[in-house]
């Protein structure tokens, strides 16, 4: 190169250091798992496979900032960093894409099939490519099936369904506010996954058709997307759409909230999906709740209302801090996972719980778990019924209470009126609920019993589960209140 020559290089790495993470290996291991198929099928010679190993490296920032300052021929001037899904269709700008394990399967096989197949037919021969590829694509959609499914599709639906009052909420706000250049929007519990950026999408998609319609010109948005501290927003920041070159900013803020989180009189509109039936903190008064990790139908009557105090203390908190924050004339669209009923111990609101209890107690049972263990454990997380928050609203004072909708959804996403094609199968129902929980229960159970229970527990909770819906389909209640 000439002296003042510039180079761009772009390559697939790793976000971790150690090169031997499941998260950094899958798509060889599944390869592997597919020529170990035709292996046992008599189709493969294990000496084959034994004597094969593709000449692939996925190196992290690390290593590669390390090779060029220690090489001393380059000024590195940026290194970047990026992620895309396994499956191309599957793009938060994609709106209309709907996860269907076989095709994305079959997407990344063919991705994957391009850049190898030369090299597998010279080593294996070209007899075996379709069947290889067959299989791979099999076990990429079971295990995209897994993650997907993990709470994301579900939370998605609930965001769709609350849409319309979304568009409602936003309408309104912008008919009777005094026009601004920046409308500022406040997305509280963010998350770090494929959903994180749905709400914000929603909102400029809604300010920017409303303003269209009014012949006006659109206002510039500011996003505020909130999270715990803990939060992997390295990840988020790394993932922000490009909103079609609509003026729209994003920014992160850490902190809990149930805290004081933005400057007086500084934020237009709060948003907030499945978020609020967490806790701040365990309830205090609850160590007598043995084999149980919730209100379950053994608690004592101390454990309920000390969930619903708790409950009522941390929402009050919140509705305090936002209403300081929120300009005059400003909107809040609150949802999240509620009871139909107003007993918290009735079997229909503490299903989940008692059988995830039910599950950890196999494990007691099988001295993978120490009873203790178990007995010391309850999760941070409650249902309301709408008559509390209607009441704690207006005890509160604070917030005119515009509109409370309530709407259920089955625990399994699949169990939808508009999936024609859904069969019941119990042992795939189970599956689809027990990710779900796992999803949002995993950290706090692996913090607590430790990580080499968790495939176990969660295994059994599957089969707990379907053979409860199997008997008896159970649905989610939400809860969707604007401000």
């Amino acid at each position: 190169m000439i002296t003042g020559g510039r180079m761009l290089l772009t390559f697939i790495g790793r976000s971790i250091t150690d090169p031997t993470s499941k998260d950094c290996c899958a798509i060889w291991g599944f390869l592997t798992k597919s020529l170990l198929d035709l292996v046992a099928e008599g189709l493969v010679r294990e000496s084959d496979v034994d004597s094969f190993n593709v000449p692939y490296y996925h190196p992290c920032k690390e290593e590669v900032r390390e090779i060029i300052e220690t090489e001393g021929s380059f000024v590195l001037n940026k290194l970047e960093t990026f992620e895309m899904n396994w499956d191309f269709e599957d793009d938060i700008c994609n709106e209309s894409f709907v996860f269907e394990n076989n095709k994305s399967g079959r997407n990344v096989a063919n991705c994957i099939r391009a850049v190898t197949e030369s090299l597998v037919a010279s080593h294996f021969g070209e007899t075996i490519i379709d069947d290889l590829f067959s299989r791979y694509a099999q076990h990429v959609g079971e295990h995209l099936s897994y993650e997907k499914t993990k709470f994301v599709t579900i939370v998605k639906k609930v965001q769709l369904k609350t849409r319309p009052f979304l568009e409602d909420t936003i309408k309104d706000m912008l008919s009777k506010m005094v026009p601004a250049p920046c409308i500022k929007v406040a997305d509280l519990g963010c998350a770090s996954g494929p959903n994180t950026f749905f709400p914000a999408c929603e909102i400029v998609d809604i300010v920017t058709r409303i303003c269209l319609e009014a012949h006006s010109e659109s206002p510039e948005l500011q996003v505020f997307l909130n999270d715990l501290p803990q939060n992997d927003f390295n990840t988020v920041f790394k993932s922000v759409p490009s909103f079609n070159g609509r003026p729209c900013f994003i920014a992160g803020v850490a902190g809990s909230f149930y805290q004081r989180l933005f400057p007086s009189n500084s934020i237009h509109f709060v948003h907030s999906s499945y978020c609020l039936h967490w806790l701040s903190k365990v309830p205090e008064g609850v160590k007598n709740n043995k084999g149980n990790i919730h209100i379950g139908k053994s608690s004592p009557p101390n454990v309920s209302k000390a969930y619903s105090e708790q409950f009522r203390n941390d929402f009050s908190k919140f509705l305090r801090f936002r209403y300081e924050e929120m300009i005059s004339g400003g909107r809040m669209l609150l949802t999240f996972i509620g009871r139909s009923i107003t007993d918290p111990a009735s079997k229909d609101y503490c299903t989940t719980w008692d059988l995830l209890a039910k599950s950890l107690l196999d494990l007691v049972a099988e001295g993978l778990v120490c009873k203790s263990e178990v007995d010391s454990f309850n999760v941070p997380y409650y249902y309301p019924c709408k008559e509390e928050v209607r009441e704690l609203i207006e005890k509160n004072g604070s917030f005119i209470l515009d509109k409370l909708v309530s709407f259920e959804m089955n625990w399994d996403f699949e169990d939808d009126v508009c999936n024609e094609n859904f069969v019941f199968e119990k042992s795939k129902s189970g599956r689809n609920v027990a990710n779900c929980i796992q999803a949002i229960t995993e950290s706090m159970v692996a913090s607590h019993f430790g990580e080499t229970i968790i495939d176990d527990l969660f295994s059994r909770f599957a089969q707990h589960v379907g053979e409860h819906l199997s008997s008896q389909k159970t649905e989610c209640f939400y809860c969707c209140f604007n401000y």
